[in-house]
């Protein structure tokens, strides 16, 4: 994470003390904290854990870029999530030959003991919340995808 300059602020994915549970708690407050201000939330939860696993990866990127208008950072750290990963399976100490993967994304590796797929469950789900003035409900939009991909 910290390496390949993938850390941020609230990432609680991969990070030693932090977990689903950190993250739900982190949303909690700010929700409650914005209702006591009168605030409204605009709450997007998102589950990644399957969303690329048919589609091909070039295709899916130009989408979210021409379409969808996600790009800059964003797009190019799902880039970086998608393209160019290899896979090896290993059985009874066995490995098979490397190949691409053009569909899918294969696990986090194990790290410090920690459960391998624990972790790719919490990878694969993403937040983003908004608080706002209630006179301004009508008018706003969540924001781009690049504040939350940086």
């Amino acid at each position: 994470m910290n390496s390949g300059n993938l850390d941020t602020k609230f990432q609680s994915a991969y990070k030693r003390g932090y977990s689903t549970e950190t993250t739900l708690l982190k949303v909690l407050h700010d929700t409650l904290h914005a209702a006591d201000g009168k605030q409204p939330t605009s709450l997007v939860l998102l589950d990644l854990s399957a969303v690329f696993n048919t589609i091909d990866h070039e295709h899916l990127l130009s989408r979210l870029d021409f379409r969808f208008g996600i790009n800059g950072a964003a797009l190019q750290r799902l880039n970086t999530y998608l393209i160019g990963k290899l896979q090896s399976v290993l059985v009874d100490g066995v490995s098979s030959p490397v190949s691409s993967l053009q569909f899918g994304v294969p696990p986090p590796l194990k790290n410090d003991g920690d459960n391998n797929e624990k972790e790719k469950k919490e990878a694969d789900n993403a937040v983003i919340k908004q608080h706002f003035r209630s006179n301004e409900v009508e008018s706003r939009k969540i924001p781009s995808c690049d504040q939350y991909g940086s």
